[in-house]
């Protein structure tokens, strides 16, 4: 196949593929929920994070929950447990705790939660630390945030 040939077939699939692009997403038109996804992190500045408990909600009740997903360090890389018939509306309390000798410091991805909003809706995620504990069981202050 000539060059021409290749270069015309490759023209031809980078156009294809943006004006698909600029193609409305039909679940949307059809007013299906769209999905965000929030990294949760959890800071203890220069203490060992050891175990943590917190809640995510919606203040708008737009959003629910449809999945849960582990943190960056390995000592949280498993999802944190929460109980799935809890789930109320755009509301969870996630907890983990890891007993292993590698522990994270400072600001952590603790989790990443997946959320089903409302079509046309626009959630206002929270967050509230419950609790931060450090290795020997003593309370760390620590701060709560998520980012989408």
């Amino acid at each position: 196949m000539s060059a021409i040939r290749v270069a015309g077939w490759i023209l031809g699939l980078a156009l294809a593929a943006s004006s698909l692009a600029r193609v409305p997403d039909a679940k949307q038109a059809q007013g299906e929920p769209s999905f965000v996804a929030l990294d949760v992190f959890v800071d203890v500045g220069e203490h060992a994070l050891a175990a943590w408990q917190l809640e995510v909600r919606d203040a708008a009740g737009a959003a629910k929950l449809s999945g849960v997903e582990g943190g960056a360090h390995p000592a949280f890389a498993e999802p944190a447990r929460f109980d799935p018939r809890a789930v109320n509306g755009g509301r969870v309390v996630l907890a983990a705790f890891q007993t292993g000798a590698e522990l994270p410091h400072g600001r952590t991805r603790v989790a990443t939660l997946h959320f089903a909003v409302d079509a046309g809706a626009t959630p206002r995620f929270e967050v509230e630390l419950g609790a931060a504990v450090g290795r020997n069981g003593e309370t760390l202050a620590a701060t709560a945030e998520i980012d989408s």
